[in-house]
């Protein structure tokens, strides 16, 4: 962490609390009351998604953040899901690969991927800090993080 970094971090830690929340009303559509929620992301419990890729999750009422690192090399096998998926490389390189095709993206390089297409992952030879945004919110993912200890 820079020296920066840290200072900020110090800084905003006497007003955001590691997970600060207020009721906010529930919108018309989503009756599922949402919170208002602010977080440091080091704080923020890790899971295991497949050896040597972990994720720390932010779920909201009907998305969510996961911040993921990837190990050097690490492997996401060949997948899909029904939620969209949205996300960009914070450091490193992460390369998604789809169709056969790989798309090695560097930092602040994104992409959006509709549900139900199927991908693979795998991290560069520094591996990867990721953010992937999911909406729905992976009900797996949130069993997975509530399960923990």
């Amino acid at each position: 962490m820079s020296a920066h970094s840290s200072s900020r971090r110090r800084a905003l830690s006497g007003r955001i609390s590691h997970v600060a929340s207020a009721n906010v009303r529930a919108l018309p559509d989503n009756p599922r009351m949402a919170d208002v929620q602010f977080v440091h992301f080091d704080d923020v419990r890790a899971f295991e998604l497949v050896p040597g890729v972990t994720g720390r999750p932010l779920f909201g009422a009907g998305a969510m953040i996961n911040l993921i690192e990837l190990e050097p090399g690490a492997v996401v096998p060949l997948h899909s899901h029904p939620h969209e998926q949205l996300g960009f490389v914070i450091r490193g390189i992460q390369a998604l690969v789809i169709d056969g095709e790989a798309h090695e993206l560097g930092p602040m390089e994104g992409y959006a991927l509709p549900g139900g297409v199927e991908h693979s992952a795998y991290g560069g030879p520094e591996g990867a800090l990721v953010i992937d945004i999911f909406q729905p919110v992976r009900e797996d993912y949130l069993e997975r993080w509530n399960a923990l200890p």
